[in-house]
């Protein structure tokens, strides 16, 4: 049987093994437990939620992946389809010649987004993106991968945002 330790910041928690929980208005956002991530970055300001898990030893600035759980308060009354349009516009439109895929993630839908060298960077750059109807609010979970994206990193991503879950 395995113990999960959480370190709680308001409605946020922070458990072993870089799993963590936010608690929205109306609902409560798991992401998956996976070895060798950890907390990067975190912040709340009401009941905006930012978590960013990175690999143990990289940063924020210089991760080869990242996963980022995001939460828009008052956004609820936008459907999850819309939002997730206007994500891939807004990300097109930094990233010249991107390439948009939509792919399954689980039971849910999302994107993939292929960045050939995005600008701020001036790497290639691939983000996994899935949109959650938290109620009231909606979030975003995603994955950036700052290198060539193989089938099995790709396969990875899917099924991490798959099993991400809203209770």
């Amino acid at each position: 049987m395995k113990t999960v330790v959480c370190a709680a910041l308001a409605g946020l928690a922070f458990c072993g093994g870089a799993w963590a929980q936010a608690d929205t208005a109306d609902k409560r956002v798991s992401l998956p437990a996976e070895a060798g991530l950890v907390v990067g970055h975190q912040e709340q300001a009401g009941r905006s939620v930012l978590v960013e898990l990175i690999p143990a030893g990289e940063t924020v600035q210089t991760f080869s992946r990242m996963v980022t759980l995001q939460t828009a308060p008052d956004m609820g009354d936008v459907p999850p389809g819309d939002f997730l349009a206007a994500f891939r516009e807004r990300y097109a439109a930094s990233c010249p010649n991107s390439n948009v895929t939509p792919v399954p993630m689980g039971t849910a839908s999302g994107l993939r987004i292929d960045c050939p060298r995005h600008p701020a960077t001036d790497r290639m750059e691939t983000v996994f993106v899935r949109v959650l109807d938290l109620g009231r609010d909606l979030g975003v979970v995603q994955i950036t991968m700052r290198n060539f994206v193989a089938p099995a990193d790709g396969q990875w991503a899917r099924g991490y945002l798959g099993r991400v879950t809203v209770e």
